[in-house]
């Protein structure tokens, strides 16, 4: 697999990289801090999620899991863990499981967030075709969005079709049954985000035979924000116990 864009390798001190993967309608600056908050071993590796935009907007979840497995794939050089919110985490899933089947390796640790497991059934509505009106409400309710950008018509004109791409990806998405993954699995929750339920996230214990571990924090569906701090003091323990 060949990379899609260039990045410079990581300084010496590096001994982990951690992928991270955003929810639906983010970017890889979702992540812009990490960096700086995390251990100097720690190299913190944004992904972008590409095919958002014209006629690439309607890609298959499966193709976008290959897509950016070869934006990594230069990047497997140090000891991994994989971090997913939202979105991010059923992408996180997947590529671990096709790494695992056709690669045979998986990441040390993979971190998932605010995503029910894989393989529970969740009737939702079909937000990716729903008018505008419903979408920029749901994103009010969500609270993960700033009102004054939810304001601003210019941003919504660009943004919601990059939304509408990232949310019919996922609502498409169907589990496939297969093996289970051999990596440590960790979730992360928060106390009142009505995406999830607290069963939901356990349920992940069923995606992995090593180490499952649960953590609830405060906050809604964007806890990653508003709690940053105790949850990026919580992957930098998660990831301190590994022997990288």
């Amino acid at each position: 697999m060949n990379t899609h864009f260039s990045r410079p390798k990581s300084p010496y001190s590096k001994r982990l990289r951690l992928f991270c993967f955003p929810y639906a309608g983010g970017s890889s600056a979702v992540f812009r801090n990490w960096a700086a908050l995390l251990p100097d071993s720690i190299d913190v590796f944004p992904v972008e999620i590409p095919g958002r935009r014209g006629k690439d907007n309607d890609v298959q979840f499966d193709s976008l899991v290959n897509c950016l497995l070869r934006r990594i794939d230069d990047y497997l050089d140090l000891p991994f863990a994989i971090f997913g919110h939202s979105m991010g985490a059923l992408i996180g899933f997947e590529i671990t499981r096709t790494m695992m089947e056709h690669y045979g390796i998986a990441p040390l640790h993979l971190i998932v967030s605010a995503r029910q497991a894989p393989h529970e059934i969740q009737k939702r509505p079909n937000l990716h075709m729903m008018p505008d009106r419903i979408l920029v409400n749901k994103l009010h309710e969500l609270g993960g969005t700033s009102e004054d950008i939810l304001g601003n018509e210019s941003f919504l004109r660009a943004y919601l079709p990059i939304l509408r791409s990232d949310l019919k990806v996922i609502e498409e998405y169907q589990y496939e049954p297969g093996p289970i993954l051999s990596c440590p699995i960790s979730v992360i929750g928060g106390r009142d985000d009505d995406s999830t339920t607290y069963e939901s996230l356990v349920s992940w214990a069923k995606q992995t035979d090593s180490i499952f571990t649960l953590r609830i924090f405060p906050g809604n569906h964007f806890f990653i924000n508003t709690y940053q701090g105790q949850v990026l003091n919580y992957i930098s323990n998660l990831l301190a116990e590994n022997p990288y």
